[in-house]
């Protein structure tokens, strides 16, 4: 009964979601609005039935095969109802005012698509800065423990919620991963003949390397891995999405999850279990967070659209909000839900993260999967079209994908305001030198 209710509402919910898409001239433009949906369905209209019948027949661990096996048809219902509602308040918001396509410019305009000079100096200035700026921060943060050689040992530990070394420079953490950055910036100009950018993509890329290893962050460096070859390899022709576009987005989801499972294998973090279970594993608790987190005891403690201010909040270290100030995040409080304490506390070493559907629910229950849906959607939102006032339409395109799967897709699963934050800070890093760069060359310009 349960897998039949689960196929039917996915039914349901996929012909929703269809009917949100944009279309022109017969087509379905290649739009941010237009890739959230596809991926939504793939999501929730896919990948959750799927992961639901690989459940029941054993391809799970034994933590979400409990859960699997308590489950009601009332527990799918309101999931169903709050990740419709959830999605479709964020499309709605995503569809106000002009739509955002991905790929700016006439297809075939060369002049639109091809790095000239000054373009090409100002992106070699931006990926220097940039590479300079993560090297110094991550050379901040690792004096604290040593070096790069003991803080691998400190690493897990710190994954684990276990703090033994005061690191007064902790809130260089995010910073480091400007060289992830540079070395996309770099992607981009490595196809030209210059030998210099083709050494620092290098350079940079090991750096990159050093960094995600050290964190042992098996889906931060599996984005890293498909972010770098778009920047190298991407081609802006696309204006429509078909069935082969379609078909790449799969892809791309499917080879991020492949690359995810070797990387936790080389990283040590998986377990003996089949590629299948765990790859079912990995993608199993945005389905039942929402679940434990209404089975609680304290499920009607609702956190009141504090995750919407978080991002405010969260943008100052972890030492005055955590320590001083005393505040949970959305992971911490799902944490608990399920293992009774949070992470570092009580033996609790892992980590449950907040999804996308449960966060919005933990806000106001049904009316916050309303209200954060489409505050995030206006976050989103701004940030794409502040994306469109750079000039250079191939750092254009790729910042729009950079936010799309950093920011958009990853957020499905880790949507907690915390890692967003996190994530965005190299983001904020090159808005500000890229907006320092146009200042000063257009002071330059007018006195010239």
């Amino acid at each position: 009964m349960i897998g039949a209710l689960i196929l039917s509402l996915s039914i349901f919910y996929n012909i929703l979601m269809f009917s949100f898409l944009n279309k022109k001239n017969k087509k379905i433009p290649l739009d941010i609005t237009n890739v959230t949906i596809i991926v939504n369905i793939i999501v929730y209209g896919i990948v959750l039935p799927l992961n639901y019948f690989l459940s029941i027949n054993g391809y799970n661990s034994q933590l979400f095969l409990e859960k699997y096996n308590e489950i009601t048809a009332s527990d799918i219902v309101i999931y169903y109802a709050v990740a419709a509602m959830s999605t479709a308040t964020f499309i709605i918001i995503l569809k106000l005012g002009k739509q955002i396509e991905i790929n700016e410019g006439e297809a075939g305009q060369k002049n639109k698509t091809t790095i000239v000079g000054t373009q090409y100096r100002k992106l070699l200035f931006l990926g220097l800065a940039m590479l300079i700026i993560g090297i110094v921060s991550d050379y901040i943060y690792l004096k604290a423990y040593g070096g790069y050689s003991n803080y691998l040992g400190y690493s897990k530990l710190l994954r684990s919620g276990i703090m033994i070394v005061d690191n007064p420079f902790s809130f260089m953490m995010p910073f480091r991963n400007c060289t992830l950055l540079s070395s996309y910036i770099f992607g981009l100009i490595a196809k030209k003949r210059k030998i210099f950018p083709k050494i620092l993509l290098f350079l940079s890329v090991i750096f990159s390397f050093r960094i995600l290893y050290s964190n042992a962050g098996r889906l931060s460096m599996a984005i890293y891995i498909i972010l770098l070859l778009v920047s190298i390899f991407y081609k802006e022709k696309t204006r429509a999405i078909t069935i082969r576009s379609v078909l790449k987005i799969i892809s791309v989801l499917a080879i991020t999850a492949l690359f995810t499972i070797l990387l936790g294998v080389i990283l040590k973090r998986n377990t003996d279990n089949s590629i299948l279970t765990t790859l079912n594993t990995e993608i199993s608790f945005p389905f039942l967070n929402l679940m434990v987190f209404r089975g609680g005891s304290d499920n009607t403690d609702y956190r009141l659209l504090f995750d919407a201010l978080g991002f405010i909040i969260y943008i100052l270290p972890s030492s005055i909000w955590s320590n001083k100030i005393g505040i949970n995040t959305a992971s911490s409080v799902i944490t608990a839900a399920w293992f009774g304490s949070a992470k570092g506390f009580n033996g609790i070493t892992a980590e449950m993260p907040a999804d996308f559907i449960t966060i919005s629910y933990m806000q106001l229950g049904f009316m916050g999967s309303f209200i954060l849906p489409a505050i995030f959607a206006l976050v989103y939102k701004i940030l794409y079209k502040l994306s469109n006032k750079i000039t250079e339409n191939k750092l254009k395109t790729f910042t729009k994908i950079y936010i799309l799967i950093n920011i958009g897709i990853s957020s499905i699963y880790y949507c907690d305001p915390y890692l967003i934050i996190q994530k965005s800070i190299p983001l904020l890093v090159f808005a500000a030198l890229y907006i320092s760069y146009e200042v000063i060359k257009k002071g330059v310009n007018k006195y010239d």
